[in-house]
C-alpha cells in the first residue's frame, strides 16, 4: 500500500482538528473565518480540505450538522409544550419556509411529523455526518 504523503497527513490532520472543534461548539454558529484562524489557513484551503474529506463545504457541513441536532431536539421533544419554530430558530434557521423544505427534503418528512412521532426520529441516525476523518 501507498504511504500517505505530508501534505495528506496535514489534511488529515487539519480536518482532525477542525471537525474537533466543530463538535466542541456545536451550541453556537461558527463562522467559516472562525475555521479558518482554527485551521491557519485560507477559506480557500479549507474549502478545498472539505470537500477532500468530506465531500462538501464548510457552510454546508455545519447546516446538514445543525439540521441534524434540530431532529435529535425534535425527536425528544414533548410536542405539548414544544414547537417545531421554537427548535428551528434555536438551532440557528432562521428561515422556517426553508428549514421546513431543507428538513423534508434531508429526512423525508415534516418536522412537525418528527416532533408528533419521536421514535420515527431515530430511524435514520445511521446516516447522521460523520465527525470522522480518513
Amino acid at each position: 500500500t501507498e504511504r500517505p504523503g505530508r501534505q495528506q497527513k496535514y489534511g488529515q490532520a487539519t480536518m482532525r482538528t477542525l471537525t474537533d472543534y466543530i463538535s466542541a461548539h456545536e451550541d453556537r454558529p461558527i463562522a467559516l473565518t472562525e475555521l479558518c484562524v482554527v485551521a491557519g489557513c485560507s477559506a480557500k484551503s479549507v474549502e478545498t480540505l472539505f470537500l477532500r474529506y468530506v465531500g462538501e463545504t464548510p457552510n454546508r457541513y455545519l447546516r446538514r450538522r445543525r439540521m441534524w441536532r434540530a431532529r435529535a431536539a425534535l425527536g425528544a421533544a414533548d410536542p405539548a409544550t414544544t414547537t417545531v419554530s421554537e427548535i428551528a430558530l434555536a438551532n440557528g434557521f432562521w428561515g422556517l419556509g426553508r428549514f421546513a423544505v431543507s428538513y423534508r427534503k434531508l429526512f423525508g418528512e415534516s418536522p412537525s411529523e418528527t416532533l408528533r412521532q419521536p421514535s420515527r426520529a431515530s430511524a435514520n441516525r445511521s446516516r447522521r455526518p460523520s465527525t470522522k476523518t480518513a
